[in-house]
């Protein structure tokens, strides 16, 4: 018998109509960009952008020669960086890398496991930084991600054409020390605005000459603004990017509430170079008693307010910090160039309580054995806290201690009133734990505090208490130092590496960080709880720690129900208290901790998403990689991409050759173009993919990549198809919007592998919640992924060869040239393999040809058992050894060949991905019987797992086909259109609504 492999198939020529039927979807086209915008707006906005690189030119004032040496110095650094890059790009795309890529992850993962109890690594404190001024990187950063295109600015001039924008009242601040250069500047700048619909008065101290003949600028006496209209105050030497007062009219217009709303900014030094960026944070009224960081362009909209004197910043700080807090937005976007320095930070006093007025305080720690990390943290509270003793307790929570030497030390600090005892033997809960000691409190504040703490300052309970019992005061937590001085903790930032970071981490504990804020006491979105005070009754409004999450992000759940709830969280940035960190139970460097780490971090992203993708205190151009750096791309609003109209630009992010998702590529990709959306594909191996006319394919590797290329291309919207670009979606921000398309994927438990699978899986729920939407591919598949708004997209088979009678006439030809004769053949197309044989279901396959053989003799020689796919020649040979026939490998043709050729389809896996053997099998018309896994329950066929039953069933299809039985075979596939149209609808679904701009 001869069964064809992959090159004796090729032998064989099929007919013309049966190749273009085998082949229908694989054609090749010339590759396309998308379609242009109008020459007319091009135009226009070509030169609306020289005129806007004209006006910040007039902010230069001479060192020529200098910025000529500096240029030329950045180019060649670049051209250094560029050719580093490229020699990176190839060892990256190498064979050797990708194939060491599993064996380099497995000597990681040895060396963290080999060692569970060591504490965890921590980083080298990172360098200085180097001065924004002599950083050429953010040069080339403005380059790529700063700079308005010829499209964006046709795209600007387009909504405002559509929208109904009101006129600018602008007025320009200076002072003593303002010059004629400043003034320029400033004024050119608003030359340069992409909205022309201003008027602008200059209000100084003395009249200046004006250097502009433009009838839309004057000058102004000093008054009072009317509140009846926003107003846009520059500041001496504000100078504007040219879509300013586009985004600060949408956020104007978003804001009816808004009373301030300021932008980010930078400034331009003398050789005319952009530096110093201030990416700031949402409105932080504690953060403005330290710093005057509103900068030279806000907008005012209130009444009776003098004008003039906010021309000092530290009156604006002092204005904004007033100002009720949902009346102050934040515009993250660089709009504004200053030409003077930013004031330095000026630390204010910190917030302290009177004597009188101090509140009883509860310190709550919970412990399990380890006396040697108790006695010193309690012993510190009481040697060391500068606090009246009759207004504190420290409640120690007992979870089972087993350790005599523990029980003894906890039984004699309670019997001296050092501390009040309290058991809980039940398994370990750390919300739990403190929310039952929070009820039996009797303080005001609580406190919670690990108990490997120990207390550095005798301040520190004060400074805690003086901001805990501020009335719109939530959570307040500390800067926790390690051992040796470095930062543990300086504030929780969300979002980072998909799930949180700690601010400051490994800087040392004097180190001012980025503009100042790892030694400012401000806001932030969470603090650990390690040492976390907290109003009693706040604690009790907001429901406590969540019981939910026994380990991690149960203190982060906390912080984010207090911001939604109007409280502020605070970060006391100075070093209170050392922190042993993760000595009770030690690092997250098990398969299994490492799962439930990821689970409960999903369960946080699902609770508190906004918080989550857009951290208020952290601005969207830093990463989410590496605190405080440059993110390429940033995440900030782009609006005018949301007001881009009905034709939408969609990235499709797959890897698509094999199992024919190639052909289904190409399917989505015509569908989704047809319904009007502009489509680029991108993926590992997508140039191999068959193209669309009119669509970009672009080969890239990484999830940053694809973000990159989504923000060079401004994409609307990333459909992700492959799990190894999920981690796309957290480099997205609010726009593009996103969708995931999930396939299905095998019980963990199923493999010996398992921990490190269900660790994937973990990690993939982890992406799911941070996309926009997510859809399975089947009802099965949305129950794997335990997310309770899972949508479900099916699969089609219409891609697939079809049974027809040109097929039903060829049947007898194949059958001899195979030498099947007479033998009725069940086919089961998989990959097969001894290392995944009970997986898929070749254990039950060869149960079922052996039951069969032992019950019905005389079907014995009659029935073939035909295995079709890949599998190593090894195990090629050991399944023939069983009896089995093998075709391994085969080709696309050879395939359809023995579809035609067999009488049944036979599926036992245990768990079937999205192969289409058995969609295939339909198509061909052939009977099908399947195991009984949830896939499969949902296809509308035969289901057996029993041994005995599949003979059966085998015996039953081979009797009917000796005795004429069996009806004509008939195929039947299912239509993509509908998942297709399903998917177009939730694209512009997910883009209807635009995001904001202020927040």
């Amino acid at each position: 018998m001869t069964i064809p492999g992959g090159e004796t198939a090729g032998a064989h020529r099929h007919s013309d109509a049966d190749q273009q039927e085998w082949r229908r979807l694989r054609r090749a086209s010339r590759r396309q960009a998308f379609a242009p915008i109008d020459s007319d707006d091009l135009a226009a906005a070509q030169a609306l952008a020289e005129a806007s690189e004209t006006a910040l030119a007039a902010a230069v004032a001479g060192h020529a020669a200098e910025a000529a040496a500096l240029r030329e110095r950045l180019a060649l650094a670049e051209a250094l960086a560029t050719e580093r890059a490229a020699a990176l790009d190839a060892l990256l795309g190498s064979t050797m890398w990708r194939a060491t890529s599993p064996l380099r992850h497995a000597i990681t993962l040895a060396r963290r496991l080999r060692n569970p109890a060591a504490p965890p690594a921590r980083p080298e404190p990172p360098p200085e930084p180097v001065p924004e001024a002599e950083d050429a990187g953010y040069t080339a950063w403005i380059a790529d991600f700063d700079r308005l295109q010829p499209r964006d600015i046709a795209q600007i001039q387009a909504h405002i054409r559509g929208a109904a924008f009101p006129a600018w009242q602008i007025v320009v601040l200076l002072d003593e020390a303002s010059t004629a250069d400043e003034i320029a500047a400033t004024l050119s700048s608003l030359g340069a605005q992409v909205v022309t619909d201003w008027r602008a008065e200059i209000v100084a101290p003395r009249p200046p000459a004006l250097p502009h003949a433009d009838t839309r600028i004057s000058l102004a006496a000093p008054g009072l603004s009317t509140g009846e209209a926003p107003v846009l105050l520059l500041g001496p030497g504000a100078v504007l990017s040219p879509h300013a007062l586009y985004m600060l009219a949408i956020a104007v217009a978003e804001a009816p509430e808004a009373r301030l709303i300021y932008a980010d900014e930078d400034q331009i030094a003398a050789d005319g170079l952009r530096h110093a960026p201030w990416f700031k944070p949402d409105h932080s009224p504690e953060l403005l008693r330290h710093r005057a960081f509103i900068g030279g362009c806000a907008v005012l909209r209130a009444g009776g307010v003098a004008l003039a004197p906010l021309a000092d910043p530290w009156a604006l700080a002092a204005f904004a910090a007033g100002l009720p807090r949902a009346t102050v937005r934040h515009v993250p976007a660089l709009l504004s160039h200053a030409l003077r320095p930013a004031p330095d930070a000026r630390p204010a006093p910190p917030a302290l309580l009177a004597e009188a007025a101090l509140p009883r305080i509860s310190i709550i720690i919970p412990t399990r054995n380890r006396r040697d990390l108790l006695e010193p943290c309690v012993e510190s509270i009481h040697a060391i806290t500068d606090w009246p003793g009759a207004l504190l307790e420290v409640i120690v929570v007992d979870n089972a201690s087993d350790d005599p030497d523990t029980i003894a030390w906890l039984e004699t600090q309670a019997q001296a009133g050092r501390i009040r005892l309290i058991q809980d033997p039940s398994p370990f809960s750390y919300p739990r734990l403190n929310n039952g000691a929070a009820r039996l409190a009797q303080g005001q504040l609580l406190v919670l505090l690990n108990n490997d703490t120990v207390v550095l300052r005798a301040d520190w309970l004060r400074l805690l208490a003086g901001q805990a019992m501020q009335p719109d005061v939530a959570a307040v937590g500390a800067k926790l130092l390690y051992p040796d001085g470095t930062v543990q903790h300086g504030g929780v930032i969300l979002g980072m590496r998909g799930l949180a970071m700690h601010a400051a981490h490994g800087l040392a504990a004097d180190a001012p960080g980025y503009q100042d804020l790892a030694v400012l006491t401000h806001e932030v979105s969470a603090v650990t709880g390690a040492c976390l005070a907290i109003r009693a009754e706040v604690f009790r409004q907001l429901g406590g720690l969540d019981e939910h999450l026994t380990v991690a992000f149960n203190d982060v759940l906390l912080c984010t129900a207090a911001i939604a709830a109007g409280y502020r969280n605070i970060l006391v940035a100075e070093p209170l208290l050392t922190h042993f960190e993760s000595q009770s139970r030690g690092p997250d460097d098990t398969w299994p901790k490492a799962i439930k780490f990821r689970n409960e971090g999903a369960y946080a992203w699902r609770h508190a998403k906004a918080l989550f993708k857009n951290d208020p205190f952290y601005n969207p151009h830093f990463s989410i990689d590496a605190v405080h750096e440059r993110a390429c791309p940033p995440r900030a609003p782009r609006p005018w991409l949301a007001a881009g109209g009905d034709r939408r630009r969609v990235m499709l992010l797959g890897d698509p050759p094999g199992d024919g998702m190639g052909d289904i590529l190409a399917q989505q990709v015509a569908h989704l173009a047809a319904e009007g959306f502009d489509i680029c594909v991108a993926g590992p191996h997508i140039r191999d993919a068959a193209a669309i006319p009119g669509c970009r394919y672009v080969t890239l590797r990484t999830p940053m990549e694809a973000a990159r290329l989504a923000f060079e291309q401004r994409i609307d919207c990333v459909v992700v198809q492959d799990p190894s670009f999920y981690a796309t979606f957290r480099h997205l921000g609010e726009w593009p919007r996103s969708i995931a398309y999930i396939g299905s994927a095998p019980p963990p438990d199923l493999f010996p592998n398992a921990a490190e699978r269900a660790a994937a899986q973990a990690e993939r729920r982890l992406e799911f919640a941070v996309a926009d939407r997510c859809f399975a591919v089947s009802a099965a598949s949305a129950a794997e992924t335990g997310i309770a708004d899972m949508g479900v997209i099916p699969y089609g088979t219409s891609h697939l060869p079809i049974w027809t009678q040109a097929m039903a006439a060829r049947r007898a030809d194949i059958r001899a040239r195979l030498g099947l004769g007479d033998r009725f053949v069940v086919l089961n197309l998989c990959r097969f393999g001894r290392d995944a044989r009970h997986v898929n279901g070749l254990d039950a396959y060869l149960d079922a040809s052996e039951v069969l053989a032992s019950r019905r003799p005389d079907l014995a020689g009659r029935v073939a058992f035909l295995l079709a796919g890949r599998t190593p020649p090894a195990d090629a040979e050991w399944l023939r050894a069983e009896g089995l026939l093998v075709a391994a490998p085969v080709s696309g043709e050879a395939l359809l060949d023995l579809h035609i050729a067999a009488d049944a389809y036979l599926n036992l896996a245990l768990w079937d991905g999205e192969d289409f053997g058995i969609g295939q099998a339909l198509a061909m018309g052939l009977p099908v019987l399947a195991s009984g896994n949830p896939a499969h329950r949902g296809l509308g066929i035969a289901i057996a797992d029993d041994p005995d039953a599949v003979a059966d069933w085998i015996a039953t299809q081979c009797e009917a086909k000796d005795h004429g039985g069996l009806p004509p075979r008939s195929g039947h596939v299912t239509s993509w259109a509908p998942s297709f149209h399903q998917m177009a609808e939730a694209i512009r679904e997910v883009c209807a609504a635009p995001p904001r701009v202020s927040r």
